[in-house]
């Protein structure tokens, strides 16, 4: 990740990521200037930071060399890291797109695990069924 001036002017770059394939795919900036990035990761360790939601890449079968989890990481504005996590299931897993609100974020992606991804009470806590009933 690099931060430039509005001149163009490098301010600093810094490596993010672990001893394997890192991707990331949109970024945004809060209003304390602090810089949020999401993408995908098959690096095993290394991720995460300062976060206990997820400590370790979530893959199933290890031989499986390509089953990537998403990630989140928060960066002050001179470029330290605060706080980053993996997020997934058990198979690939992404985070393509994020927006910060005023006291939230919200991140969507890709997913093809059956685990780890929803919590209880929303729309579809299930891949395969929503909590919508048909018309009758």
């Amino acid at each position: 990740m690099v931060k430039f001036n509005s001149a163009g002017v490098r301010i600093w770059g810094t490596y993010f990521g672990g001893r394997e394939d890192e991707s990331a795919y949109d970024v945004d900036v809060d209003s304390n200037n602090n810089i949020y990035i999401v993408g995908k990761t098959n690096s095993r360790t290394e991720l995460s930071f300062n976060s206990n939601l997820q400590p370790l890449l979530n893959r199933e079968i290890i031989s499986i060399p390509d089953s990537p989890d998403g990630f989140l990481a928060k960066f002050n504005s001179n470029g330290n890291i605060i706080w980053s996590t993996y997020a997934g299931g058990e198979n690939d897993d992404s985070f393509t797109s994020i927006k910060v609100a005023q006291n939230y974020l919200v991140i969507s992606g890709n997913t093809r695990s059956l685990n780890h991804i929803s919590t209880p009470g929303v729309f579809q806590e299930n891949k395969y069924q929503t909590n919508i009933s048909s018309p009758e």
